[in-house]
Order: structure tokens, then sequence, then C-alpha cells
């Protein structure tokens, strides 16, 4: 009804107006009004402005208005325009500017105001479209548009947790989200934040509520005001109302839109932390050691078994009731090997089988009283220390055991040192941000100190070791000779040396006897229990005797010289 009420009175308006005249303008306390007819040559030069009130005069009030397109008009006679704003909303429908009306009729004559009665001759036209106009729509309240660029925020996720754990992002357009850290991980979080922006949009009162018109533009806005501009169309936009001329009601505003995008994130794993596992390489060595240890044990026994066995069984085989012995093989046997000539590196090969565990391994049966098991406990024995010490040294000075892994601050990974302040124990990795064990920088001078250190330490332990061993291996062995000579009932053989078969008895004639006696008279005598004093009057004595035969010797030159000097030499 008060649609219509303003249609009827916009029409009366538009009778006492002629083409091109200053817009007729009505101000109530409730509805302001403009109306203007227009045609093609006058359409350019009216804009129709919502009237004002003596209070928006002296307020500075900005006023929404209208312009025409000339284009849009063609085939039209003259066009009644109407405008009209209400100063209280009757509409439910919120918009952010003001509502503004638009009232067009299209008449087929040109009015006149001096023949009122051409009117009803009006012809109408045929367009069922309103005409392209231009309209500034004024903001209730100033309305400051923002405009966010597109973002990138990165989210740190270095907590190395068992369970799960969160972060909250906000945007700069305020967006918040929550991201979930994994277990077990470290990483980033690259969070896309979206572009937003603010825009007005222009809108249509469709009988219920403004809604966006897809023939309105936004083509410029201020915080204060936004210009829209809005093809002429079908009727839908608007309203058609049944009235003398076809006229078509459009009401106009504009609204605010916010463009955004969804929110984004890709999550960046940083390199992977050192695994450290406690004692595994070395309990596995200590592991491989002792089963080496035992397996050789195991062998190298049935090796001296057998080999005893097979001797024991040569021997019982070997009968021989004479036995001989000669000077050559009597002082070969006795004769010590140190002392033998031969190639020096032959020599030096001979005594390193027989004093090196290691290279004992490799000597024949014969050269090892006890046996190579004795042997191959010592090697293995002295392995064992020496990696037994080197592990306790390396747990002293380079402790990979999960110590630095604890640091989470940089400053404290660097600072931490071993045990003596000797060497850094960590460093600190950037790219994940962890604190682990600093290898071992192998040089030249570190291994020549480290080895020397270790030798050193190992050297009571390898004595004891070598000592056991031995003991252990004499017990077993003096064991097995006390039950060789226990009586069996197999048959002994005796084994007789004769004279005829002995050179040394061969060579001690009566003579012989009597020199070696006279030897060992004089010897006991001079050496044995002899006192200092009894010691240098034997030695007096004996000058005195050679004095003598030298005398003798001078005087004589015979025989006489030579049985003096017999009796001083044997003391007879």
């Amino acid at each position: 009804g008060v649609t219509r009420a303003i249609s009827s009175l916009s029409a009366g308006c538009q009778t006492n107006i002629g083409i091109g005249e200053a817009p007729q303008v009505l101000v109530t306390p409730y509805l302001k009004i403009s109306s203007a007819l227009v045609d093609q040559d006058t359409v350019s030069n009216v804009t129709l402005t919502s009237p004002v009130t003596a209070y928006d005069i002296i307020n500075n009030v900005p006023t929404s208005t209208v312009n025409l397109n000339r284009t849009t008009i063609a085939g039209i006679d003259s066009l009644g325009v109407t405008i009209f704003e209400f100063y209280k909303d009757v509409k439910v429908a919120t918009t952010n500017s003001s509502k503004l009306s638009l009232q067009t009729t299209s008449y087929g004559g040109s009015p006149s105001n001096s023949d009122i009665s051409i009117l009803a001759r009006r012809r109408l036209s045929s367009s069922s479209g309103g005409p392209g106009v231009t309209l500034v729509l004024q903001n209730a309240e100033p309305i400051y548009y923002s405009n966010i660029e597109a973002s990138v925020i990165p989210v740190r996720c270095f907590e190395y947790k068992p369970t799960l754990y969160y972060r909250n992002v906000i945007c700069p357009s305020g967006a918040q989200l929550n991201v979930t850290c994994p277990i077990y991980a470290k990483g980033v979080y690259n969070v896309t934040c979206p572009a937003e922006r603010d825009e007005p949009q222009c809108t249509t009162f469709d009988g219920t509520s403004f809604v966006i018109n897809p023939l309105c533009k936004v083509i410029d806005f201020t915080p204060h005001n936004t210009t829209c501009y809005c093809e002429g169309g079908e009727a839908s936009a608007g309203r058609r109302l049944q009235t003398a001329g076809e006229s078509v009601l459009t009401e106009y505003s504009s609204s605010l839109i916010v463009i955004a995008e969804n929110i984004g994130s890709t999550f960046i794993a940083a390199p992977s932390l050192t695994d450290v596992r406690r004692n595994f390489v070395i309990l596995g060595t200590l592991i491989g050691v002792v089963a080496l240890f035992l397996v050789g044990m195991i062998g190298f026994a049935w090796w001296d078994a057998t080999y005893l066995a097979a001797a024991k069984r040569k021997q019982e085989k070997k009968v021989r009731t004479v036995k001989y012995r000669t000077f050559v093989k009597f002082y070969e046997s006795i004769f010590p090997a140190q002392l033998r000539d031969g190639k020096w590196y032959e020599v030096f090969w001979y005594h390193m089988k027989l004093e090196h565990p290691w290279a004992a391994l490799y000597a024949t049966q014969k050269m090892s009283k006890y046996g190579k098991t004795s042997k191959w406990a010592v090697v293995m024995g002295d392995l064992i220390i020496f990696l037994f010490v080197s592990s306790i040294i390396a747990v002293v000075l380079y402790a990979d055991d999960g110590y630095c892994e604890e640091f989470t601050e940089p400053s404290k990974c660097t600072d931490a040192t071993t045990t003596g302040g000797f060497f850094h124990a960590c460093k600190w990795r950037t790219d994940n941000e962890s604190c682990e064990y600093e290898p071992l920088k192998i040089d030249f001078y570190t291994t020549i100190v480290l080895t020397i250190i270790a030798s050193m330490l190992v050297v009571p332990f390898e004595k004891l070791n070598r000592y056991s061993v031995m003991m252990i291996a004499q017990y077993f062995h003096y064991k097995r000779l006390n039950h060789a000579v226990i009586p069996t009932n197999t048959s002994v053989v005796e084994t007789v040396l004769q004279p005829r078969f002995d050179e040394f008895a061969l060579a001690q004639t009566m003579r012989s006897t009597l020199f070696r006696a006279a030897r060992l008279e004089k010897a006991k005598k001079t050496m044995d229990f002899v006192l200092p004093a009894s010691e240098a009057d034997a030695v007096l004595a004996q000058v005195a005797a050679q004095e003598v035969q030298v005398q003798d010797h001078k005087a004589f030159r015979n025989v006489v010289a030579a049985a003096t000097t017999s009796r001083q030499r044997y003391q007879l």
C-alpha cells in the first residue's frame, strides 16, 4: 500500500514538470522524494539527489545520488524518474548503506505542463526493463575495508615427546588453527594463512530481502559511500506497478562481503634424531669374543688330547733296549737357542713362537710344554682384558650413552665435556635442533696417546692372566705325569745305557778322573765356604808359586820346571 501511494504521488509530481526541468522535491518527516522527467537529450544533465533537510545541510550529511545512462533510454520518448528514501527503515532487511528506491516510468510521448489532458493519451513503452543507472549509496557508518595478503606462518614442533601435542596459530585475519604435532618427531608446519579482503556488493530488494544483483557492479567505494552501476534488465530485479505508465520500482542498497580462502598446512619433517642403542655394540662384541674363546678352547683341547694320545701310542709301539748317548746330542739338547747360529729372521720367528702368545699358536706341538690350549687361553684373556680396559676408557672419555640427548639448549650442549674436561662430549644439530654425541676425532696423536694409556693399564691384568693360566696348566701337566708313573699291567721295557754305547763313559779314564777330582778340590778350597782372609792367602800363595815357577824356568829350563808347574796347578 505504501509503495502504490508513493507511485501515485510520483506520477502526480511528474505531471507538474517538463522535460529537462529541475526535479520536484518533497520532504516529509518520514520520507524524502525527488522526481524528474527526462529524454535522450536531457538525461545526461540530470542528477537526482536524495533531498536533504536543514539539519542535514547544517551537519554536512552526505546524500545519495542517481545518474541515468543515456544509451539505456533509446527508443523512449520520455522517462519519469523518481527516487525516494525513508528516514526510518520500514523493512527488516539489514544493509550497510542507505536504501534508495528508484522508480522509472516509460512514456511514448513527451508530456507538457500546459496540456495535462495529453497525459491520458501517453503511449506506454513496450520495454520491460529499466534504464542503466549509476548510484552513489551512502554508508550508514564509515566502513574501513581491510585487505590482508596471503602469508605463511611456520609453526615449530621441536618437542620430542611420546604423545601428541598441539600448537595454536592465529593468522593476521584473526582466523585460528590448531595443528597437531606428531609423536617422536620434529619438524615445522607451514601454515598458509589465506588472503582476505572486504568488498562492498550492490544489492536489490526482491520483496523479502536484499540480494546480490548480477546486473549491478561496484565501480568505486570509499569508507563513506559505495558507487554502483546497474544495467537495465528484466523486471525481476524490481516490481512492476500497474499505473497509467508502465513503471518499474527497484530498491538499491549495498552490503559487505568477506572474500577469503581456506587455511592450508604442510608438515616438513626435520632429519630424524640419532637412535642411541645402549651398549648394543659393546655387548655384541663381548658376546662374539667370549663365544670365540669357548669354541677355541674346545678345539685346542681336542687338538692337544689327540696329539698326546698319538704320542703315547707311538711310544708304546717303539721298543728300544739299547740307549745311545753322544757328545753332540747331549750338548745340542742343552745348548740355548739364543746362541745358535742362523738367519736373523729365522731366529726372530723362532723366538716369537716361543714367547709371543699369538705366534705360539703357529708353533709345533713340541715347542709348547703345556700345549696350545694354554696359549689360546692367554691370547683370548689378553684380548678380553684389552677390550675391557678400552671400554672403560671409552665410557670415561667418550660416553655415547644418551647423556648428550638430554640437553635441549645449544649452550649447555656445546659446553658439555667428558670426564676430566679433556674433550667436548656433545654437539648441537641445527637441522633438527637436538644435541647428540660428538664422535671421536681420530688423528695420529690421539690414537697414540689412547693406545699408550690402554697398554699401560692392561699390563698388570695381563701378567695376572698369564700367571693364572700357567699355574692351571702346570697343575694338569703334573697331574698327568703322576698318572703316568703309576704301575700298570703293561710290561715295562727296560732301557739300559751300556758303557760301550755312552761316549761320556768311554771318555772317562783314570787320569781324567784324577784331574777332575783335583779341579773340584781346588775349587772347593778357593770358592766354596772360603773366608775373605783365606781367599787372600790362597791368592798370595798362588802368586808366590808362580814366581818360583818363573825362577825355576830361568835356571833349569828342563823337566823340573814342568813338574813344578804341574804341582802348582793341581796343588799336589
